[in-house]
């Protein structure tokens, strides 16, 4: 008799002790995922663009980010340059998701050797990034 008691005391004690933990997870978020990072695609399309993202001068290059359940901004800062970088220019530096970045040739004058890249950081509001590269392969 006495063992069945301590038996339900322990079933009691772990059910509690689930349940408990279970509470704890759902009321301040969770842990960042794999869904909370930002995916750089081509501009309406399901495909995610190729790295590094290649072009000659004079063309362009468009970019969406997506982060899945994600509806706020995204930053495009400049992570790395190589020298003459400078000639691949892009904008905005702050786009809502859903609207996509373009990155073009600064000016056709001004880039001396090729290739040039540039790396910049795609970043959400909560500190989620991924990177992209974009690079210019010829005149």
């Amino acid at each position: 008799m006495r063992d069945e008691h301590a038996l339900r005391c322990v079933k009691i004690t772990a059910i509690a002790a689930f349940l408990l933990l279970a509470g704890c997870g759902g009321g301040g978020g969770s842990a960042p995922g794999l869904t909370d990072t930002p995916i750089v695609y081509v501009p309406g399309t399901a495909t995610p663009v190729s790295e590094p993202v290649t072009f000659v001068s004079g063309q362009s290059v468009q970019f969406e980010p997506l982060e899945s359940g994600y509806q706020g901004t995204f930053s495009i800062t400049t992570a790395t340059t190589t020298s003459g970088g400078s000639c691949i220019s892009t904008t905005p530096s702050t786009l809502q998701s859903g609207q996509s970045f373009t990155s073009a040739t600064a000016s056709p004058a001004g880039c001396v050797s090729y290739p040039q890249s540039v790396t910049y950081d795609v970043d959400d509001v909560n500190g989620h990034a991924t990177t992209v590269t974009v690079q210019i392969t010829a005149p």
